[in-house]
């Protein structure tokens, strides 16, 4: 999770960002066919592929398992996260090598533009609201709640 001065729950966050909750597709399959250490190492190449797609002012983290959060700013419109998001998921869906086999991978990513103000746990669950609306309907997409 990201670290702010004050607690996540405390801390307004200002309009022009966005918040992608991702979610790896099928993950518990590579580590149940290659192991947990195939897994893991797929993980850190899909976090290696997404902060390639982000400015360096933006933030991304593990919030556990196979979920990411990214944070991106100076987003204005709808438009500035659906192009950032589409660069993410095709950059999850290049294969990835691990050991002597390769793993293709896809994200179902939610995606909530930060109201004026918004508490940043109430932007953050309604993004892991959309990313399982994602998940429900089909998987590699992305859901856009404004």
């Amino acid at each position: 999770m990201p670290r702010f001065a004050e607690r996540p729950s405390q801390r307004r966050l200002g309009g022009g960002r966005a918040v992608l909750f991702c979610d790896v597709d099928r993950f518990k399959s590579i580590n149940d066919t290659y192991g947990h250490a195939a897994g893991d190492e797929a993980l850190r190449a899909l976090a290696n592929r997404i902060r390639a797609c982000v400015g360096s002012n933006d933030v991304c983290a593990r919030m556990g398992g196979d979920e990411l959060l990214v944070i991106l700013g100076g987003i204005h419109a709808v438009e500035d996260a659906r192009q950032i998001e589409e660069k993410i998921r095709q950059a999850a869906e290049r294969p990835i090598p691990v050991g002597h086999a390769e793993v293709n991978t896809s994200l179902s990513i939610g995606v909530a533009l930060v109201e004026q103000g918004e508490e940043f746990d109430q932007v953050m669950a309604r993004a892991d609201t959309a990313m399982y609306e994602a998940k429900k309907n089909g998987r590699n997409m992305l859901v856009l709640v404004e």
